[in-house]
């Protein structure tokens, strides 16, 4: 399987060429990536349908727009699509940060440090996940993570890298390149997640 994972604007990996064995990793480690591939999947969708509903229920008023009681109806149906989507943003956030409790603190620091560093450290954090950190492997996080050339990079111009938000970002594009990789190695049991969306009733144009 050739498999390409876009990184970034102008990166693209391939990570049929990564070789890592993912069988000798722990339950929990391989449960908590599935977890993290489902919630990041399902915020697309919800995403999806926030934008949809949202795009019909406009059309919709544009049509009715001289109605004042169908105006009422619009925007009382942007609330409740936007509590709907809050709602489970605020689930979501919770599922994501328990899933950022694999990320140490040792390896952002050595992310912060050097290339070399970072190299030594996802060697380390690996082997503490039971997986061997072969050399593509330790290439492909290095590349996928977009070392100091990612959004972080402004992050560290400006020295905000011990910042909340430089620290999240680094996780989020950690997880993502790996629970990708994981995926494309069949290393995933994913099989809770199912794709949900449902095309959003056009009831409103027939009143």
């Amino acid at each position: 399987m050739s498999t390409k994972t876009n990184t970034t604007k102008k990166t693209t990996i391939n990570t049929s060429a990564v070789k890592v064995q993912f069988m000798t990793s722990s339950k929990d480690f391989t449960e908590t990536m599935a977890k993290f591939w489902v919630a990041i999947n399902q915020m697309a969708d919800k995403k999806l349908i926030l934008q949809n509903n949202l795009r019909i229920s406009q059309e919709w008023a544009e049509l009715k727009k001289d109605d004042a009681e169908a105006q009422a109806m619009y925007l009382a149906d942007v609330e409740k699509y936007q509590a709907q989507y809050d709602a489970f943003k605020k689930d979501y956030d919770e599922r994501i940060k328990s899933c950022y409790e694999l990320i140490t603190d040792e390896l952002y620091s050595a992310y912060t440090t050097s290339e070399e560093e970072f190299k030594k450290a996802i060697k380390e954090w690996f082997s503490g996940q039971k997986i061997e950190a072969t050399p593509t492997l330790i290439s492909f996080m290095t590349v996928a993570v977009g070392y100091k050339n990612s959004s972080n990079k402004q992050l560290f111009k400006t020295g905000n890298a011990l910042s909340y938000k430089a620290k999240t970002t680094f996780k989020n594009s950690f997880m993502r390149a790996l629970a990708q990789l994981m995926k494309d190695k069949n290393a995933l049991k994913v099989d809770a997640y199912k794709y949900t969306y449902v095309e959003p009733k056009k009831d409103k144009k027939n009143k």
